[in-house]
């Protein structure tokens, strides 16, 4: 159809403006459609005898759940402008031009032919004096263009507007008025369009105060109240730039708009009810604070950069689905998505509490949060079950990041492996909550932790939160922490020493760095290295070096730069030769990743892989190369490297840290480093801390000896996956495990064991006054110290 056509989208509290609006705009323009969306109107349409057509929201545009889940994100006020491109859209389908009116808005005169885009702005000319500090001034803030007239034929601007919204880039949730302003001033920017001009086109309350005596076309007269016509707008009460007592050539307009407006059934604010739009099915009121839950939700199931998306949420409307998921466990643990909502929007509460798992937010959320509204019946936490006593049982709970691609995930699998393989029981504990990598390595058949000996794989300043969130696996067990550092000198943030019995790490390194800072046992995993089928030596082709990294553990530690800049050192002029730097979690640190690309680029031999790999894919890499390269800073262990060893390839690596402890210095190239200070920029190392420069030379020298004679350097990688072998071996790790497990069993059962009764002498009372002095001394002393860490 080449009629052109005109919309608007309303509540049904609405209608009656909208009505006028439709009237008015017909009146002036036979022949026209018009077109009103109820938002929460019945679904279908229906065309009146006057050439209006009230449609529900079944055919605006989006689809049943896409409406709902839009009205879910958006309070009415906004939902309005929302669905504005969705409606333009469907309604430019089957017309040769649309035009969108705020429901607000009143058409006195023809518009005139249009062609194009066309829109109008806020002002003819830039506010000076008092107007730039008027009510009105404040309302447009910086807008430029009026987003409530809108005339185009470009269904791609409504394409890109569509998506936008989709994403809630389109729309502000701070701004009940105008709150597509930022997007419409953008995005009209960036598309051919005409700035109308003409001044009667559009007259509001917020530009009347520049525009006396102009014959309106297009009036819209936002926060107007007809039976209140003395005043403008109910919005421009403070300081307004305009007023009625004196603008008489406006009172005849106002007047007749009001009359239209009441003779069409327009409602007084205190007559409107409540829509089903603001409430879910059960009555519950669908809150701001729910909305932004819900939004932060979609946003983060479409996150291109997250590893692991969560699947995206059910809409408000979907009753008991929306409200379980409102009672599922969050992202971060220990508290449910609504608990955890409100928790984040309350900063009183985080001063008094501290963490959000502290029992004291349990308690308000079960005692005060339903006083106060915050959160209906449904939504308060039960108390949980306290957490049972261990069985006096051998055996071990693993907690650890055990699905998770990075280090120390990889280490909660090689532990569940050696204590499965030393005869030992073991419960594991998935934690994915903290873990921003991909979690998605074979997940363990879990069970309950009964056991009375813990394990807690994660990094030292997780490990209370942990502790915290699975109260089952440390309450009254004997807690091992399973820690590493890559530097020489522990943290202080990370020396959660109280939440364990004592610590195992993965390198004397490690041990030397984090031992000095308790009096608690400190002891070496011998870190097994799982066998590998050795790779086949490829003669033939270009020489391949590699290089493995996650973003996420500090490009500046792990120095892929110094990698490449040794490669270039060593052949700069040879073609029989390549570098592949694997990476993952770049689009996390875009500094980093952009530097990384920098340095490789203009040459064809250095290729960058950064993407996760299956497992397949990477062992098929590592097969495919003939020398690994890591020119590390410093590693608390070094798993590649290992890695790289156990399938047989030549590794050249720095001669620092947890690595130097486990390579082959007979058949592996060591590269010599200087302590050099870390310097600022590469938290979450001190910037006055030590870490290695590997000699970038030595590396190059090193490199052309590979690429020279290919098939000795593949003999020396064989080799050291012997000494690998015998040296990092799995049952040696299995029996340390057991040792010092049982060793641990046998100091829980002392610790629980009941203290011989022994009757108190009556010659000495005194000694027990003492002994329940120091008891009280050491309570008191714990809670002052919990007090104040709360804070």
């Amino acid at each position: 159809m080449n009629t052109p056509v005109a919309c608007t989208a309303t509540a049904e509290s609405g209608l009656p403006s909208a009505l006028v609006l439709a009237r008015s705009y017909l009146a002036h323009h036979p022949g026209h459609r018009f077109t009103i969306a109820v938002l929460d109107g019945e679904d279908g349409g229906r065309r009146g005898s006057d050439g209006v057509t009230v449609i529900g929201p079944d055919l605006i545009g989006p689809s049943r759940d896409e409406f709902l889940g839009l009205a879910t994100a958006h309070p009415l006020p906004q939902l309005v402008d929302a669905v504005k491109p969705w409606l333009m859209r469907g309604q430019l389908r089957n017309a040769s031009r649309v035009t969108w009116f705020s429901p607000t808005s009143f058409v006195t005169a023809p518009i005139g032919e249009q062609r194009g885009t066309v829109v109008a702005p806020h002002l003819l000319r830039p506010l000076t004096g008092e107007a730039a500090e008027s009510a009105e001034a404040r309302l447009i803030g910086t807008g430029v263009l009026n987003p409530g007239y809108l005339s185009t034929d470009d269904e791609s601007l409504l394409d890109a507007w569509v998506e936008a919204v989709a994403a809630f880039r389109a729309v502000r949730f701070d701004r009940d008025a105008l709150s597509d302003q930022d997007w419409f001033d953008q995005a009209l920017s960036l598309v051919p369009h005409e700035v109308s001009t003409d001044p009667g086109l559009v007259l509001t309350a917020w530009n009347a105060f520049e525009r006396p005596g102009v014959e309106p076309k297009v009036v819209d007269l936002l926060g107007f109240e007809p039976r209140a016509p003395w005043v403008l707008s109910s919005l421009l009460l403070d300081r307004p730039a305009a007023l009625l007592s004196e603008r008489p050539d406006l009172v005849p307009l106002v007047r007749e708009y009001a009359d239209l407006l009441i003779a069409a059934g327009h409602l007084d604010e205190e007559e409107v009810l409540p829509t089903w739009l603001d409430e879910l099915p059960d009555g519950t009121p669908l809150t701001p604070l729910l909305r932004g839950t819900y939004r932060a939700a979609v946003l983060a199931s479409t996150d291109p950069r997250r590893a692991k998306r969560p699947a995206a949420p059910p809409h408000a409307f979907t009753g008991a689905e929306f409200r379980d998921w409102l009672n599922g466990p969050g992202e971060l643990g220990g508290t449910t998505r609504f608990t955890r909502a409100v928790w984040d929007s309350r900063p009183d509460l985080q001063a008094v509490f501290g963490r959000p798992v502290h029992p004291g937010f349990a308690h308000w959320c079960r005692e005060s949060a339903p006083a106060e509204g915050v959160l209906p019946a449904w939504a308060v936490p039960v108390p949980d079950d306290p957490p049972s006593a261990p069985q006096d049982r051998l055996g071990v709970n693993l907690l650890g990041h055990l699905t998770a691609v990075l280090g120390v995930g990889e280490l909660g699998r090689v532990l569940n492996s050696a204590l499965s393989r030393s005869g030992l029981d073991v419960a594991p504990v998935v934690e994915e909550a903290m873990v921003v990598n991909r979690t998605d390595v074979d997940r363990p058949e879990e069970s309950a932790p009964v056991y009375p000996v813990s394990v807690l794989c994660v990094n030292a300043d997780l490990v209370r939160a942990v502790s915290e969130q699975h109260p089952q696996v440390v309450h009254e067990r004997y807690r091992i922490g399973v820690w590493s550092w890559e530097l020489e000198e522990f943290p202080e943030a990370m020396r959660e020493f109280d939440c364990v019995d004592e610590v195992w790490t993965i390198s004397e390194y490690c041990r030397a760095a984090i031992a000095p800072h308790t009096d608690k046992p400190v002891r070496v995993f011998p870190i097994p290295i799982r066998e590998r089928p050795a790779v086949e030596f490829r003669a033939g082709g270009p020489v391949r070096f590699l290089f493995a990294m996650d973003f996420n553990s500090l490009v500046e530690r792990k120095n892929p730069f110094g990698a490449v800049e040794a490669f270039r050192r060593a052949f700069p002029d040879r073609e029989d030769v390549e570098l592949v730097v694997k990476v993952i979690n770049g689009e996390r640190h875009v500094a980093g990743l952009e530097r990384l690309r920098s340095a490789a680029a203009g040459d064809p031999r250095v290729t960058l892989l950064e993407r996760y790999l299956t497992a397949e894919e990477l062992h098929d890499l590592y097969a495919g190369s003939d020398c690994y390269v890591s020119l590390h800073r410093a590693e608390g262990f070094g798993f590649t490297v290992a890695e790289a060893m156990a399938m047989g390839l030549p590794v050249i690596t720095t001669d620092y840290s947890g690595t130097a402890e486990f390579v082959d210095r007979e058949n592996c190239w060591l590269v010599p480093a200087e302590p050099v200070p870390v310097g600022p920029g590469s938290p979450p190392y001190p910037a006055d801390a030590l870490w290695a420069d590997p000699d970038l030379d030595v590396a190059a020298a090193a490199m052309r000896e590979v690429a020279d004679d290919p098939a000795r350097a593949a003999e020396r990688g064989l080799a050291a996956r012997e000494h690998l072998r015998r040296t990092r071996g799995e049952d040696a790790a299995a029996e340390w495990v057991r040792d010092r497990v049982e060793q641990a069993h046998r100091t829980w059962r002392e610790r629980r064991a009941p203290a011989q009764a022994q009757a108190a002498p009556e010659a000495k009372p005194q000694l027990v006054v003492p002994l329940l002095r120091k008891v009280a001394v050491r309570a008191l002393g714990r809670y002052d110290s919990a007090r104040h860490r709360d804070r």
